[in-house]
């Protein structure tokens, strides 16, 4: 089986400004942060419904947005001789 090399991924979204703020100054999680924000009053986001979620007010749900990165990634995967 031919192994790949994961290019570095450029399709995401942004953290509020305010909740990077948090966490580095008061070195809280994403989660921690966006409960302080009031954001959410979940305790992990990660095991529920995502950041992207709350940040879209449902529009966007965290499996579709890991799957359109994947996707996002696989021209450089399988196409690799256009990126060097």
């Amino acid at each position: 089986m031919e192994k790949f090399i994961l290019p570095e991924c450029r399709e995401g979204f942004e953290i509020p400004p305010k909740i990077l703020k948090i966490i580095f100054e008061e070195d809280l999680d994403l989660s921690q942060a966006a409960r302080k924000v009031g954001l959410t009053e979940e305790t992990k986001i990660g095991n529920s419904v995502g950041i992207i979620s709350l940040l879209t007010n449902g529009k966007i749900n965290r499996k579709n947005q890991i799957k359109q990165s994947i996707e996002m990634a696989m021209p450089r995967i399988l196409c690799p001789q256009f990126y060097r």
